[in-house]
């Protein structure tokens, strides 16, 4: 099996990620992953989607104290 990892923005704003797998001797297929919030479905070129969350923003005051 291959994993796949897809990130976006969606149209309500939120930064989704989308974890799916294809096997490696048939990777073709396409499945539809819905943003969580909002429900805009989204194409991902995988077999099966295994989630779908929301990445937490981190704000630049967080990024900088690190």
């Amino acid at each position: 099996m291959m994993t796949i990892v897809c990130s976006w923005r969606c149209k309500c704003g939120a930064r989704i990620k989308a974890v799916g797998e294809s096997r490696k001797h048939d990777p073709m297929g396409t499945s539809v992953a819905e943003c969580p919030q909002c429900r805009e479905p989204q194409m991902i070129n995988c077999k099966v989607i295994k989630s779908v969350t929301v990445e937490k923003e981190e704000s630049v005051a967080d990024s900088l104290s690190k």
